[in-house]
């Protein structure tokens, strides 16, 4: 104390004790008080006892020290937080106290705020969920003094700015981050406007949290607002009760949400429960769109606790109600969900060419220990397919259904009861179970126009296997599918196939038709197919061993027809090759036909018109060109085919051609010669000396036409060199000599011009 002093006024009945410069020294606080005033209350002037009237102060500042370590002793006052009382006046039964706090931690609380103020329990959930920093805080105190005795806050009234906070509601959720607002004590009631706030995906944009009554034991804390989100931020609460069952992934949806959110947080106060607490979102989402689908708008109610999830969905797509309804209890240990509506066909990721919508009706119960059931159906009436499947063609409109019924038996374990297409001229029942993450399906019935067979499915984490057998199987719209994909094998695949009549394209059937394919670690050595075209009773046989895929057919013509590759061989036997896959990646190959006939090819029909050759047009047009031979060597890589030059050869013409071919955009390039009259040709380029100078050592002719041609399977282009094909090749050779002396010449003379230039003007 730097002064003290006794001050007894005339004509005032009490004195009162003046200190000036008062500090109060603690370890963890200073006070420091410029002027304090003490009154006191005589009951007698001859007597010695005397009452504490009043006590007064203003610009009281109380020094904080703050906990933070490796801080030299010297500057421990830049560590202390300055609380400034502008106002302290104490009477014998009523007190007035205004405290202004620049800043403090919203943790500091914890430190300084006696156990008794407020419940322990409130205390203690405050203390571990909030943090960040407190500014501009008011605290002010007029009432009397026993309610602060008696832990009645009623008095007090507290403002102040909320900058940086975070609040946690329970332990399976994230905080609420970044959050700015007012806040403000009275009457024993909190209330908190909240400016902005991040909660998970959430932009909170508004809202207010509030608690009425703080000292009641039933007092509930309620948070209200508004947010922004994408359409994944509804999920990503919820997404711990649900990931077992059923997993959204973010990229899978799409969508911007504007949601109305309140929280209820209750037990705070209470000292014999668990804290605990409810939410409920509802959110309109815009353009709402699940596996690249669009839902369009889509309305979604969520309400969940620590122990509950109900959530509805509602939503026009396709001119009908799309509802999806779920709820999770702990209490009743089941998660139940069902979904009626118009589903968009890409949600379940059929084949790309398969469109429109779905109509779906589907119920499911799973209880806590994974036993349950799915049950529902899907009308196919309002698909739309622009392909086929087992020459099953757009016949979705006769309202073909899918019926299933699924039990589940515990984790990884299920036995499917039912899933049948049933429909006109549609039958197929399948039955089966999954167990260990193996999948079992068989097929008691699989029939469909031209299709008649049983098939059996084992699926596992190593391994698939499939066995086909019965009267009838439809591949002709399936073959345009394999070697799409070009990932490998990534599992090891038994295949077994013994089935009495196969349907190729162009309605080419194969009989007897066995296949066994086995694959380990992508090694399929042993595979083979064996079966005789209806046609002719002629054999077809394919096999894989270890020097490579080998092919062999009675008729080439027949085959390629069956593979959809060309309508215009007819006859001929043939042989194909394709190695391993080499290092680089490549595979080589070649393919071999012998004594067989080209009939109305469109392409080369163009290149012989284009050549001047009418005669042979007239014949592919009519009985078509006999070739007794063709050699095409090639290599392949990434779904293109690079030919090397080969040949197509004849008694009437030759053809050779050599280029790429894209197989999985169907488009080519390729270019070569026509020599008309190829067996004179290639009997004069026999003859020794006289030969190569009739050719000109680089054609199999005399005559050749050069060509070009580039497009795909529905619009090409041809081009032949008209000077080309009038000049002998000898002539050719003689004229390219010619060119390549006067090329040099001029090059000779232009770079003597180019000299003399520059040193008549002095430029060398």
């Amino acid at each position: 104390m730097e002064n003290t002093s006794v001050v007894w006024q005339k004509g005032s009945k009490d004195p009162y004790l003046v200190i000036t410069d008062l500090a109060i020294a603690n370890p963890n606080f200073t006070i420091k008080v410029p002027e304090l005033f003490v009154h006191f209350k005589l009951s007698s002037l001859f007597k010695a006892s005397t009452n504490l009237s009043q006590v007064s102060a203003d610009n009281v500042h109380v020094y904080i020290k703050r906990e933070e370590t490796n801080v030299n002793p010297q500057n421990s006052l830049d560590l202390l937080d300055n609380h400034y009382l502008s106002k302290m006046n104490f009477g014998t039964s009523h007190a007035l106290l205004r405290i202004n706090i620049s800043k403090f931690a919203a943790k500091d609380l914890c430190t300084y705020i006696p156990d008794s103020v407020v419940n322990s329990k409130f205390k203690s959930w405050y203390c571990d969920n909030i943090d960040g920093d407190v500014l501009n805080t008011i605290v002010s105190f007029n009432g009397k003094i026993n309610n602060l005795v008696d832990d009645d806050l009623s008095d007090i009234v507290i403002v102040a700015d909320i900058e940086n906070g975070s609040v946690k509601f329970d332990e399976d959720f994230e905080q609420v981050k970044e959050l700015k607002g007012d806040l403000i004590i009275k009457n024993n009631d909190l209330e908190i406007t909240v400016n902005s706030a991040k909660f998970q995906n959430f932009t909170v944009n508004g809202g207010d949290i509030a608690m009425k009554s703080l000292n009641k034991e039933n007092s509930v804390l309620t948070i209200n607002g508004q947010a922004v989100s994408d359409a994944y931020g509804l999920y990503e609460p919820i997404k711990f009760k649900l990931d077992d069952v059923v997993k959204v992934e973010r990229d899978k949806v799409s969508g911007m949400a504007k949601s109305v959110f309140n929280f209820r947080i209750f037990n705070l106060n209470a000292d014999d429960k668990k804290v605990d607490f409810s939410a409920n979102f509802h959110s309109e989402i815009d353009n709402l769109a699940v596996y690249n689908a669009s839902l369009g708008k889509y309305d979604v109610k969520l309400s969940f606790g620590s122990d509950f999830i109900d959530l509805n969905g509602s939503g026009m797509v396709n001119n009908t109600q799309l509802l999806f309804d779920l709820k999770s209890s702990n209490r009743n240990e089941s998660f139940a969900w069902n979904l009626t509506g118009d589903l968009p066909a890409q949600i379940l990721d059929f084949d790309e060419n398969i469109g429109g919508y779905i109509n779906t009706n589907i119920e499911s119960v799973i209880n806590q220990d994974k036993t349950g059931h799915v049950n529902g159906n899907m009308d196919l009436s309002e698909l739309e397919s622009r392909s086929s499947y087992f020459g099953w063609k757009n016949r979705f409109e006769d309202h073909n259904k899918v019926l299933f019924s699924v039990k589940l038996k515990g984790a990884d374990e299920l036995l499917i009861d039912k899933l049948d297409v049933i429909g006109n001229d549609l039958d197929i029942k399948f039955s089966g179970r999954v167990g260990n993450g193996n999948l079992y399906l068989n097929s008691s019935s699989f029939k469909l126009p031209d299709n008649d067979f049983s098939i059996e499915i084992e699926s596992g984490k190593e391994k698939n296997a499939i066995t086909i057998y019965g009267e009838k199987i439809n591949l002709s719209d399936i073959l345009g599918l394999l070697g799409k994909n070009n990932n490998g094998l990534n599992k090891d695949i038994e295949i077994s196939m013994n089935v009495d009549n196969v349907i190729m394209k162009e309605g080419v059937v194969i009989k007897n038709a066995k296949l066994n394919v086995t694959c380990t670690k992508g090694n399929c050595n042993g595979s083979q197919f064996t079966g005789q075209f209806l046609e002719d009773s002629s054999n077809i046989l394919a096999e894989y061993s270890g020097i490579g895929l080998e092919i062999y057919a009675d008729n080439a013509g027949i085959l390629s027809r069956s593979l959809g590759i060309s309508k215009s061989i007819k006859n001929g036997k043939l042989s194909f090759y394709l190695s391993p896959q080499r290092e680089s990646g490549e595979h080589y190959g070649t393919l071999s036909i012998s004594n067989f006939y080209i009939k109305d090819a469109p392409l080369l029909t163009t290149l012989l018109s284009m050549s001047s050759l009418p005669g042979i047009v007239n014949a592919i047009k009519n009985e078509g060109v006999y070739f007794y031979k063709c050699n095409a060597p090639f290599s392949y890589k990434d779904g293109t085919i690079e030919i090397e030059e080969s040949w197509l050869e004849g008694a009437e013409l030759g053809i050779s051609t050599g280029g790429k071919l894209d197989i999985r955009n169907y488009k080519f390039q390729v270019a070569g010669q026509v020599i008309p009259a190829y067996s004179i040709n290639k009997s004069l380029l026999k003859i020794p000396i006289i030969g190569k100078l009739l050719t000109g050592g680089k054609s199999r002719g005399i005559v050749s036409i050069d060509y070009k041609a580039s497009g795909d399977d529905k619009n090409n282009n041809v081009s032949v060199d008209l000077i080309s094909s009038l000049t002998p090749n000898l002539l050719k050779r003689l004229l390219g000599v010619f060119d390549r002396i006067m090329t040099k010449t001029n090059e000779a003379v232009i770079s003597g011009l180019k000299g003399g230039v520059k040193k008549k003007f002095g430029l060398v």
